[in-house]
């Protein structure tokens, strides 16, 4: 499972991670209950893409401007 959020609808302070399929899409890394910090050193108009992994872990990274991720 993905999703995509435009960053700038979201303030930082302080997110819990919430289930994948929710619409709950945070950047930051961490499982599903846990306290997280959302930062971003990203600019205007930056997309994250959000990445299930390994159990109820979830990694989000920028997406670049060809669309791609590191």
């Amino acid at each position: 499972m993905s999703g995509f959020i435009d960053i700038n609808t979201l303030p930082t302070g302080n997110y819990n991670v919430k289930n994948i399929l929710t619409t709950d899409f945070l950047i930051s890394a961490g499982s599903v209950g846990d306290a997280v910090t959302l930062t971003t050193t990203a600019g205007p108009g930056q997309k994250w893409r959000v990445t299930r992994i390994a159990g109820d872990n979830y990694t989000f990274q920028p997406i670049k401007a060809n669309g791609t991720t590191d």
